[in-house]
């Protein structure tokens, strides 16, 4: 990641176009490794519909949520090639990137069984019998998975008790939470293929021939009162993610069902792969199948390679979704308030011309100018908690080299390490944000307490908090 922000230049705005081009070219990858006979304006309006349909979700912001769409998308993209040619060299590469895409992230863990799992039909189907030549190929492809995937691990973390906490130290990532996540959105999820799959069937044994206006009208209602009723307004647009995945479910368990009498093709394990992929993102995630919605940029190839039945039906289902995306886009919210709301640009050069809510800018400037004011004086800055990545990214120098993306500060984890990096520094300043200005100051936390116990001073105004110390000269 720090290698790409130094290619495409600290402003943000230059690393959001890195982000689109990324999220675009990801809608590319299976065209460019596989052969779809559609129509070309065809693609193109598939392409223009995915783009509508993903415009209310947080992709504007590159991370590593980014570089895990694109990787597995390319992973997904050659197992589709593999199960469409079957071509030996796909074996050594499909690791390298099963490896890759772990080492980004670690839930991407969950490609590597799958992608097992389809050599192992495909090798099944090949040999047209069960025998132990079906292994091969997986079993290779396992072995040489798990070789690069630890290489990449033991040179990027010093001992196994850094990894461990580098990957299981995060307070929102407790397993019940993550199972009652899942559990609720899984039910949603249900509902909503239910509501597709059955709207599908009965649009289909309604008679044609006879007043079609009056059968597609009562469609659109039925599909605008639905998405009122079940999906409407919901944080980070959960409801919305969730209908987009049912969509999609939905359309390839209807492929699937409609081809059932015919014999085990490459496009139908294409298909069922692509509903396997939905489900790695979310692997790990403390919102639930949220993050579901990210391969539905895949979508488009999925229509592409589909013969699509009852186009009627699922045009007006677009027709209906189309302007509940916009709408949803302009007045969702994600983490800061909806688009009409953010009406303060942000006056610091490398988040220009960003604009936010008023609280928001005001805690940026606030903060800049505690960090300006302190580096002047000779005293060193860091920034530590969940909450402390933007300023990061705008004080590169402040970040205490840690080996995870999480800060938590209930949690003492990291406190020994941190103390190790500020260990005989003359000043120093740590700045703690784990909470969003606009939200009420929370109670000292543990780490905060250990902070002071260990001879730092609590520094506090309106919206931010720091603890400044000064070592001891010794005599």
């Amino acid at each position: 990641m720090k290698e790409i922000i130094e290619l495409a230049g600290p402003e943000i705005i230059y690393l959001r176009v890195v982000n689109w081009i990324l999220l675009f070219g990801t809608m590319l990858l299976p065209f460019a490794f596989l052969k779809v006979k559609q129509e070309r304006w065809m693609i193109f309006f598939y392409f223009a519909l995915a783009l509508i349909l993903y415009t209310p979700f947080n992709a504007n912001i590159l991370g590593y949520d980014t570089l895990s769409i694109f990787i597995n998308t390319l992973l997904f993209s050659l197992t589709a090639l593999y199960l469409r040619t079957g071509r030996m060299y796909l074996i050594p590469v499909l690791s390298f990137i099963c490896a890759a895409a772990v080492l980004i992230r670690l839930p991407n863990i969950l490609g590597i069984p799958l992608v097992f799992l389809f050599l192992l039909v495909i090798e099944r189907l090949k040999l047209g019998k069960l025998n132990v030549k079906v292994l091969v190929f997986p079993g290779l492809f396992l072995g040489l998975s798990m070789l690069v995937m630890t290489a990449g691990y033991s040179i990027y973390y010093k001992t196994w008790e850094q990894f461990i906490q580098a990957t299981s130290n995060s307070n929102s990532h407790d397993l019940l939470l993550l199972f009652s996540n899942y559990f609720r959105d899984g039910l949603k999820l249900i509902g909503f293929v239910f509501l597709i799959v059955f709207g599908f069937f009965v649009y289909r044994k309604l008679p044609s021939h006879r007043v079609v206006l009056l059968k597609d009208a009562g469609l659109f209602l039925f599909l605008v009162v639905c998405l009122l009723f079940f999906v409407g307004y919901s944080k980070f647009s959960v409801n919305y993610a969730l209908f987009l995945v049912a969509l999609a479910i939905s359309f390839v368990l209807i492929q699937v069902w409609e081809g059932r009498g015919e014999r085990i093709s490459a496009r139908k394990l294409i298909l069922i792969l692509f509903l396997f992929f939905l489900f790695i993102n979310p692997l790990g995630s403390n919102t639930g199948l949220l993050k579901a919605y990210s391969l539905l940029l895949l979508f488009p190839f999925v229509l592409s390679i589909s013969a699509v039945k009852e186009k009627k039906y699922w045009l007006i289902l677009a027709a209906v979704l189309i302007p509940f995306s916009v709408v949803t886009k302009v007045f969702g919210v994600y983490e800061d308030k909806n688009l009409m709301d953010l009406e303060e640009e942000v006056k610091l050069e490398k988040l220009s011309p960003i604009h936010t809510n008023s609280e928001r800018a005001n805690f940026l400037k606030e903060t800049d100018a505690a960090v300006q004011n302190l580096t002047a004086q000779g005293i060193e800055v860091f920034f530590y908690g969940d909450k402390a990545h933007i300023f990061h990214y705008l004080y590169p120098k402040t970040y205490l080299d840690l080996s995870s993306f999480f800060q938590p500060v209930d949690d003492l984890v990291f406190f020994d390490e941190i103390e190790k990096v500020l260990q005989g520094k003359e000043s120093v300043a740590v700045f703690v944000v784990n909470s969003y200005p606009e939200n009420s100051p929370s109670p000292l936390s543990l780490f905060e307490l250990a902070m002071i116990k260990n001879g730092f001073e609590k520094v506090e105004d309106e919206s931010i908090r720091y603890y400044f110390r000064i070592a001891k000269s010794e005599n």
